[in-house]
């Protein structure tokens, strides 16, 4: 008999095979969320990652501990995790199950060093932790939070508009990347986590959602679960829902022109009134600018869905919809957005979100590269000019688990941490924030090797990440 109550199915936690018999030490280990048991992880390596969060059981807060190779606890389950007091049978009184039990392999011992050692970065350190500060922007680095073999983590500038330990505010319009990813919350918690005194205010008007419909399970999910981090997730929408005041110019079939279009009304997922908000037809630009009034900044992440939304002749009247370049169309309502907020308050910043590549299954699709950066390149050529706005890119590894099984398409864990460390290195490098993480280039963009990184590269590369002061290993989360 398995521990406890087994789901439906097996969730799946996704980890890429490139951190296969990897583990951590048990202070390093993250707990389940509350009612999530070890013995619904089907991977043995990412069972070394967790600690059993049935609370109120002889389980709660027990190592996972995985089954030998090949060979699971019980057959006729095929259960590869199980809490520590079930496999030596402490909390086991059925059978005897310790001789299928496995290991986690212990990690590396960090090398010793010196204080002469630490003040001496390595040249690999000195490489990775070079920041990419504009030759106009007058910076004063210091080496702050400083760890002898991972190195800086933080940069500090001076002349920025936000002082370390300011107050920040900001609020994210995002279709459903917005509604079934944490980025929001990890930003959120990541700013908090650097110093500042962060606020991110309710709307006054329905639509919002204040945390995800569903997310994946991160390893830093107690960090942020209980922050409520206001946002528009609206699934399905176009950037098109979120540009207008009104729907006074909508004619008797429900579409309005745009540019040399007519445009379908109805926002929702290809335009299907099925699909639509009740009660949410459309949410004003002149509202949304009244809201942000007075914040620090403003993420757009509101045009993923343009491109397949215009080749639908429902969305779009037109007689060979897939003719259509929805560029100048998301380039126009974005900036017809940003003009509306900055007429309230030109102050803001306003950070357009890069769109994303397409998935193949979990990692990126090759096919879709060439697409999405024509997409890219043609709306960050017509935002960059607007004052006060600036585009985040947000390059993707390949050949790495990227993608939700959860919600297929959309970015995971890891892709969430990518998009906030993105923002965050826009903003300080357009000296809106003092304070900034330190940043690498591409080159650490799929490292593995977490516990060898420099803050610099762990902060740049997906499959890591910062907990309790060290560079670890960072998975796709728990779906």
């Amino acid at each position: 008999m398995m521990s406890g109550r087994r789901w439906a199915g097996p969730v799946r936690l996704g980890l890429c095979s490139l951190l296969a018999a990897t583990a951590v030490s048990a202070a390093e280990r993250v707990q389940l969320p509350p009612g999530r048991g070890c013995s619904e992880i089907i991977s043995r390596e990412e069972c070394c990652l967790f600690v059993d969060g049935r609370i109120g059981t002889p389980y709660s807060g027990q190592e996972c501990v995985p089954s030998s190779a090949d060979v699971p606890y019980v057959e006729a389950y095929g259960n590869v995790c199980e809490p520590q007091c079930w496999v030596d049978g402490s909390c086991n009184e059925d059978q005897d199950i310790a001789s299928k039990a496995g290991t986690c392999q212990a990690p590396a011992p960090a090398p010793s060093t010196t204080s002469a050692d630490a003040a001496t970065p390595t040249k690999e350190q000195e490489n990775l932790n070079t920041t990419r500060t504009s030759p106009t922007t007058k910076t004063m680095l210091r080496r702050a939070y400083t760890n002898q073999n991972l190195g800086e983590q933080y940069l500090e500038q001076i002349n920025a508009t936000v002082p370390t330990g300011g107050d920040v505010s900001f609020f994210i319009i995002a279709s459903s990347n917005g509604a079934y990813m944490t980025w929001p919350d990890q930003l959120h918690a990541t700013l908090k986590g650097m110093g500042y005194s962060v606020s991110v205010p309710e709307p006054t008007y329905p639509g919002w959602i204040a945390h995800p419909r569903k997310k994946p399970i991160c390893l830093d999910d107690a960090d942020y679960a209980d922050l409520a981090t206001p946002r528009f997730g609206m699934t399905g929408w176009a950037s098109w829902g979120f540009a207008f005041d009104d729907q006074e110019d909508c004619d008797d079939e429900g579409y309005r022109p745009l540019l040399e279009y007519n445009i379908s009304c109805i926002n929702a997922a290809v335009c299907n009134p099925r699909w639509s908000y009740p009660g949410v037809p459309y949410l004003s630009a002149a509202k949304l600018a009244e809201t942000f009034k007075g914040m620090t900044f403003v993420v757009l992440s509101n045009w993923i869905n343009d491109a397949r939304m215009v080749t639908r002749r429902d969305c779009i009247q037109s007689d060979d919809n897939e003719d259509i370049d929805s560029t100048p169309i998301t380039s126009y309502t974005i900036s017809k957005l940003v003009n509306k907020i900055h007429e309230k308050d030109p102050k803001v910043v306003v950070l357009v979100l890069a769109r994303y590549p397409g998935a193949r299954e979990t990692d990126v699709e090759p096919y879709s590269l060439k697409m999405v950066a024509r997409l890219n390149a043609g709306v960050k050529a017509a935002v960059q000019h607007l004052p006060n706005t600036y585009f985040v890119d947000v390059p993707f590894p390949l050949q790495v688990n990227m993608f939700q099984t959860l919600k297929p398409g959309h970015p995971n864990c890891r892709g969430d941490k990518l998009f906030v460390n993105a923002i965050i290195e826009t903003l300080y490098d357009k000296q809106v924030l003092s304070r900034g993480l330190a940043m690498a280039g591409q080159e650490c963009l799929s490292r593995t090797n977490c516990e060898d990184l420099p803050y610099a590269c762990c902060h740049k590369s997906a499959l890591c990440y910062v907990k309790d002061g060290k560079c670890s290993q960072y998975t796709p989360g728990l779906q």
